[in-house]
Parts: structure tokens; C-alpha cells; sequence
């Protein structure tokens, strides 16, 4: 996967060397609820044609994405560690 100028060229349905984290679900309706195992992580969202529509930063006590106001789809979240460890995750909007 290579991300320039906030697109994304390839992705998988998760990928990455990152095993810290995770989502509970790929189906999401509202909120993406995040799993971490270190106490914040960098975020990245980006649509299915490769734009990033959300970013930000969450954390072990702050663990929910709102995604309410995206469009239904696919939709792929990237997350990044100090240490430069990240993974990608796709999920569906619904």
C-alpha cells in the first residue's frame, strides 16, 4: 500500500505489521469503535475512491470514530503508532 497526497493506490481487507489494533466490526452504521493496545494512535479514513475523509487522533478511553455523517460505502481506516507501526482496515459504512 503507498499513500501520496491523500490517496491510497492498493489495499486488502486489512493489512499492515501493526497487530495493536483493530475494529469490533467492518459493518459500521455510526461509530467505528476502536481497539488499542497503547494509549493513543493517529487515524486516517479514506473513501473507496482513495480521499481521505476523516483524520485525528484517538486514544484507549476515547475509543469511538463518528462516522455518522459519511455516505454509505467502503471505506478503509488507517492507523499509525509513534514507533511507525500502522495497519488499514476496511469497513462499510451502512
Amino acid at each position: 500500500t503507498e499513500i501520496t497526497n491523500n490517496t491510497i493506490k492498493s489495499f486488502a481487507s486489512a493489512i499492515g505489521p501493526w497487530e495493536g489494533f483493530s475494529i469490533q466490526s467492518n459493518l459500521i452504521n455510526e461509530n467505528v469503535a476502536v481497539e488499542l493496545n497503547i494509549e493513543k494512535s493517529k487515524y486516517i479514513i479514506f473513501n473507496n475512491a482513495g480521499y481521505t475523509v476523516l483524520s485525528g487522533t484517538i486514544t484507549r478511553n476515547d475509543r469511538f470514530i463518528n462516522v455518522a455523517h459519511l455516505h454509505d460505502g467502503i471505506y478503509f481506516i488507517t492507523a499509525f503508532d509513534d514507533q511507525g507501526n500502522w495497519k488499514t482496515i476496511k469497513f462499510i459504512k451502512s
